[in-house]
């Protein structure tokens, strides 16, 4: 007993005289594949980025529900606008709603408007914009048996 009692002693004073001038290095571990939910933020937020796109010069008012302007200017053809994905409920004023491309996600929605009227109070974050396009399909019909 005395025998292995004194090894696992001089074991731990070796161990503690050779390594103080050094920090303990930590164990390797295998790098782990990052795990998401199915409906995690990032996921969702980055799907419903709204990007405008001018196809021929529109002069945009982007606001959020506090009426804080986020952007105001006369877009050039081919200038885009990200919508920050942080927006409390970001609204669009333009009276060339025909001349902005949309998109949610990266995937083109409907313009807002036909360009002969200003369009103003409509909300342009991701959500919005994709409930505008759901209720702009219609319904599935469903299929009906007739009997005679």
């Amino acid at each position: 007993h005395y025998a292995a009692r004194n090894a696992i002693v001089a074991s731990e004073t070796l161990a503690d005289t050779t390594g103080g001038d050094t920090a303990p290095q930590p164990s390797p571990v295998a790098p782990q594949p990052a795990q998401t939910a199915p409906n995690a933020v990032p996921e969702a937020q980055s799907s419903n980025i709204v990007v405008l796109t001018a196809t021929k010069p529109a002069w945009v008012r982007i606001y959020d529900a506090n009426d804080k302007v986020l952007l105001e200017k006369e877009m050039k053809a081919t200038e885009s606008y990200t919508v920050p994905a942080d927006a409390n409920h970001p609204q669009i004023r333009t009276g060339a709603a025909d001349a902005l491309s949309i998109t949610v996600g990266g995937k083109a929605v409907p313009q807002l408007g036909d360009g002969k009227h200003t369009i103003k109070n409509v909300e342009i974050s991701g959500s919005a914009l994709l409930a505008r396009v759901s209720a702009a399909q219609p319904a599935p019909i469903p299929s009906t048996i007739v009997t005679h």
